[in-house]
């Protein structure tokens, strides 16, 4: 975690605080190690000022950089189990299906947006597609439950995830690197340098290369579940009087395999094997999820006094992808599901932090531009829908034969643009007692279009039909050629109120009210009308404290929230639809403890409750979901982790680690079927090693130790035929060395 020196911990805090909103001031604040015996001090810039954890009256957890070696997490979902309130995976490189109390991103189309909002140093990535980055080189990822509309913007209902990268420090040199190797392959690596170059200038240089081989077998030949990351990044520093700079440009490109996808339909009735897919790896047709990344940002900080700093933030971030899925998992070409897709968006933010007396407040406007595009389409082979239609081939049934790969493609594109105006204040009614008042207004205007090109095949449109043009005409405006053009404009305004009491030293609680808004869009596999924005109204009560000595801390939140207009993706018959359930809403408790009982031991642990369903809500096909529970939200989650150190020389340490981690059923649908459900599971892993000196370590570890069987996804795209399963990491093993200089 992110360190500060006790005895100028006030006094940094302080001055932070007043002068420095954001990133910078927090790793300032945390530049040195706490005193022997005591937890790590942990700095929070959620409110966009530099706070302690204990302070901040927001549901958050905070994993540093520390955490993230020991833990080697390679992106955010390896930081899920460990956040009370949030589940769920990335169930491929570009599809993460992350659920905040319950709330999650189901539909990845041009016409839709995010629940849940990803921020790498307070820029928002937007697209899901792009938002799982490789963790590399971070000082901190902080995790916000429940809407941050105020503080974060649009596209929030959900929560935050906000990533702070490392600066480049003039101070001195600095390196350190990482290299993990595992069975089925595995081979991660990651490094970082930092070089003064001068005066107030420095250049930190850092990067990432993950790689594994598939780790199932294909009954049909190769393997399947390999994937290959790459990605690096360089940011240009200067820290100057009064004035900080940062320009940095990262590059990311992956290469991996979606799955192991299972049909327990028509591959046997196994849903964990075998797998059975004509998508073979290695050939010109093998299963895809490419992507590559791109991301530059401009930061600069500015003092406009003692109490005031001025932060800009310009930003472009894009990406382009290549996706292609054995939706069927047979050996058969029933449907193959697959994307091609880019976005460029670019970003401009003024933020203004000060401090007037008793008056902590900031005030900031935003614009942002994403173009983006994306054709996503299906492959067949028509002679193996003759035989499901008729019983016969093509010829028999139809006096001609089917082509052996039949392509329809929904070619769409969008071009958003959204404003903000924003401002929150925090007033010291007394020296223990704080009202906080924020507001958001937030405009956003999008424009959509999407065509149904003909496939030119025998059967005509089987799998992405097109409304009629007639019907389409009443969606919008139609072009000669048969695209459809939408457009859409809404504005928002989202407040939040929060009263905080310090009931003692190191003990405070808070109760908040805060209204969060995700944009309206549109549906571009099965046009239509474009569908609302969500809204949700979040009440939350918490309490947080440490003891004076800083051995225990914790924190507990309680929450009720509403939701209206709750976008949900459904069936509609073989493709699926983003239309608004009347309503959600839901309460729960969530808590976190990390104890300090000996030097050199540290117990951490949490657990989350929650109760959360819709409302009435009749899907498209008339059914009726009303009271059932949302997708991939666990009624009950815990975790629990033992790290300890022990000295065995003057240079020597003996290093274990166990972590454990327990998710109860949950759903991966809104129909809740019992095929979409997976039972309560739990995962353990383990490390165990020897450091040597203070800047080498050697680990042997072993990631779900048990070998647990689990799904992360369940899927049905026509009950009783296309219906699959995808099945979890099994138990893997490695070495993992760390140094630093």
């Amino acid at each position: 975690m992110i360190r500060l020196p006790c005895k100028s911990a006030l006094h940094g805090l302080t001055l932070a605080a007043a002068l420095h909103g954001g990133t910078a001031a927090a790793q300032e604040a945390a530049a040195d190690q706490p005193e022997a015996g005591q937890l790590e001090e942990i700095v929070v810039t959620a409110q966009k000022r530099a706070q302690t954890l204990a302070d901040v009256p927001i549901a958050v957890a905070v994993f540093g950089e520390s955490f993230i070696t020991r833990n080697r997490s390679a992106n955010v979902s390896d930081l899920v189990a460990f956040t009370p309130g949030v589940s769920g995976t990335a169930v491929a490189a570009t599809t993460p299906r992350i659920t905040v109390r319950g709330v999650s991103t189901e539909d990845f189309g041009v016409g839709s947006d995010p629940a849940l909002g990803i921020y790498v140093d307070d820029v928002y990535l937007g697209r899901g597609v792009s938002s799982i980055i490789d963790l590399f080189d971070i000082a901190r990822v902080e995790v916000v439950r429940g809407p941050q509309g105020t503080l974060f913007g649009r596209n929030t209902t959900a929560g935050a995830i906000s990533i702070s990268t490392n600066k480049p420090s003039p101070a001195q040199f600095a390196a350190n690197g990482e290299l993990t190797v595992g069975d089925y392959g595995l081979v991660f690596a990651r490094a970082a340098v930092n070089l003064p170059i001068g005066g107030d200038w420095a250049l930190r240089i850092a990067g990432v290369s993950r790689q594994r081989d598939g780790y199932v077998r294909n009954t049909l030949g190769g393997r399947i579940g390999a994937f290959e990351s790459r990605a690096g990044r360089a940011t240009l520093g200067y820290d100057g009087a009064g004035l900080k700079a940062y320009l940095s440009g990262e590059y990311r490109r992956t290469r991996a395999q979606p799955g192991p996808y299972i049909s327990p339909v028509l591959v046997g009735t196994d849903p964990y094997g075998p797998v059975s897919s004509d998508l073979i790896d290695g050939t010109a047709d093998a299963a895809r999820d490419n992507i590559d990344t791109y991301r530059a940002t401009l930061r600069i900080e500015a003092d406009l006094g003692e109490t005031t700093r001025l932060t800009s933030t310009t930003a472009y971030n894009g990406f382009r992808n290549h996706y292609l899925e054995d939706t069927d998992a047979s050996p058969e070409t029933y449907l193959h599901f697959g994307t091609d897709g880019y976005q460029d968006s670019y970003s401009q933010e003024l933020r203004l932090n000060g401090r007037t007396g008793r008056l902590t407040w900031f005030v900031g406007a935003s614009a942002a531009r994403d173009d983006i595009g994306s054709n996503q389409f299906a492959l067949y082979a028509e002679e193996a829908y003759c035989g499901v239609l008729f019983g016969s081939d093509c010829t028999t049934a139809l006096g001609a034969p089917g082509a052996d790969r039949v392509r329809e493609s929904s070619l769409g594109r969008s071009s958003n643009t959204s404003y903000a105006a924003y401002g929150e204040a925090t007033y010291a009614l007394t020296p223990r007692l704080n009202l906080t008042t924020g507001l958001r207004w937030s405009r956003d205007l999008k424009r959509f279009e999407v065509r149904f090109p003909a496939a030119g095949n025998l059967l005509g449109p089987v799998v992405l039909v097109p409304p009629s043009l007639a019907l389409l005409a009443t969606y919008g405006t139609v072009a000669a050629d048969g695209t459809l053009r939408q457009r859409y404009a809404t504005s928002s305004w989202q407040p939040r109120f929060v009263v905080d009491y310090k009931l003692t030293k190191g003990l405070s609680t808070y109760l908040s009210a805060s209204r969060g808004y995700k944009a309206g869009g549109f549906n571009q596999l099965s046009p239509g009308p474009a569908f609302r924005p969500e809204t949700i109204w979040n009440y939350e009560f918490g309490i947080k404290g440490e003891t004076p000595d800083r051995r225990l801390r914790f924190d507990l939140a309680a929450f009720h929230f509403k939701y209206d207009d709750l976008q949900v993706l459904v069936d509609f018959g073989p493709s699926v639809i983003t239309r608004n359930a009347a309503t959600a809403s839901g309460e729960g408790i969530e808590a976190s403890l990390t104890a300090l009982p000996v030097r050199g031991l540290t117990l951490s642990g949490g657990f989350s409750w929650q109760d959360v369903k819709y409302g009435r809500f009749i899907a498209s096909g008339g059914q009726d979901y009303s009271g059932n529970r949302l997708p991939r939200a666990p009624r009950f989650s815990a975790f629990g982790i033992v790290d300890g150190e022990l000295p065995l020389t003057a240079s020597l340490k003996a290093l274990g680690r166990i972590e454990f981690s327990y998710r109860s059923s949950q759903y991966f649908n809104p129909s809740n079927r019992p095929f979409q459900l997976q039972g309560g599971y739990s995962l353990t892993n383990v490390s165990a090693g020897l450091g040597i000196g203070d800047h080498l370590q050697v680990k042997g570890w072993v990631q779900n130790l048990f070998g647990a069987r689990y799904l992360v996804d369940a899927n049905i795209t026509v009950p009783g035929f296309l219906e699959y399963t995808q099945r979890g990491d099994p138990r893997t093993w490695g070495l993992q060395l760390t140094a630093q200089f």
